[in-house]
């Protein structure tokens, strides 16, 4: 049997072990690791690109417009100047906060026609304005033709409380410092005068009043009166403690004078941020460029890369 010289033998297990090692599915994790910054580098060319197409839209503007602009300005002052601009974006932002007429969280209710009754009841839909479902009254007061608070100690009953330490007596012993607390799917809190009388006013103390968070005033609420606490007329819509609905506008302006661009963020009209900055910067991509390959490539890389190489040949000998 002939046996081939033995470099051509060297020769043919060389090529045999470098088609295993780098051809082989081990192996071509390495490779997309090696073209892993290149797709970096080309997705940011062309989102380059297509933003400069995407600002050449419209007509560019003189570099020293764009270098006028000063926060503070509002944004028809500035289009007035500068002209229409290349995007122009524009929404609304909405948040429930106390209203500034009333910042100690207590709510008063005038019974303008008056009403004579023996039972005041006060049901609660929305507990809170957080996603918090404990409803919290601090102080249920109920006022007659005098100042004398009627509810004062009265016998009282409501919803199963959240501890023994919050039951509905809490809300009616004249301390804003203890409260009544329920989590039950049906709140009610409700107190008996003693005897039928004119009811002309009713103060709700609320989380806030307390120094607790506003956030945890009641949301939503109505008052009933019934004489014989079985019927019961609804004397006070729902309504909620004194929170008010802010409503912030925004608006980005976008202009391009051929190399830069200028982001102009507004809030309620007035020009709150500005960002300019070259849509191509050769310097700052060149450095950007030269730390990947050096912590990518040279340190990240080519190591991994070699050690799956050596791995892999490791293998391959244990096998033979």
């Amino acid at each position: 049997m002939n046996k081939l010289p033995w470099t051509k033998q060297a020769w043919t297990i060389a090529k045999i072990e470098m088609r295993r090692a780098f051809f082989s599915k081990r192996a071509f994790w390495v490779y997309g690791l090696a073209l892993f910054p290149t797709v970096i580098f080309m997705g940011h060319f062309a989102s380059v690109k297509f933003q400069r197409v995407r600002l050449s839209s419209g007509a560019p503007i003189a570099a020293v417009l764009l270098d006028s602009v000063r926060e503070g300005e509002t944004d028809a002052e500035i289009m007035q100047r500068l002209g229409n601009p290349a995007s122009d974006s524009s929404w609304q932002s909405r948040q429930r906060v106390r209203d500034e007429t009333d910042p100690s969280g207590i709510t008063t209710h005038n019974i303008e026609q008056g009403i004579e009754a023996r039972y005041i009841r006060l049901n609660i839909m929305r507990p809170t304005y957080s996603n918090d479902a404990a409803a919290r009254i601090y102080e249920f007061e109920v006022y007659g033709d005098a100042d004398t608070n009627l509810a004062l100690n009265r016998p009282v009953k409501g919803s199963r409380a959240c501890s023994d330490r919050e039951e509905p007596e809490k809300a009616f012993n004249g301390n804003v410092q203890d409260n009544w607390c329920s989590r039950e799917w049906s709140k009610f809190l409700q107190v008996d005068l003693g005897e039928i009388v004119p009811v002309r006013r009713i103060v709700i103390k609320h989380s806030s009043a307390a120094g607790k968070p506003e956030n945890l005033n009641t949301a939503m609420f109505n008052l009933q009166a019934s004489n014989d606490d079985r019927i019961f007329e609804t004397i006070v819509n729902a309504t909620g403690s004194r929170m008010v609905e802010e409503i912030i506008s925004y608006r980005v302006l976008e202009y391009f004078d051929g190399k830069r661009r200028a982001t102009l963020r507004f809030t309620d009209g007035k020009l709150a941020s500005i960002n300019i900055h070259s849509l191509l910067n050769f310097e700052e991509d060149r450095s950007i460029f030269a730390g990947v390959f050096q912590h990518f490539y040279l340190r990240l890389a080519i190591f991994f890369g070699c050690l799956g190489i050596f791995m892999n040949l490791s293998y391959n000998l244990q096998l033979i």
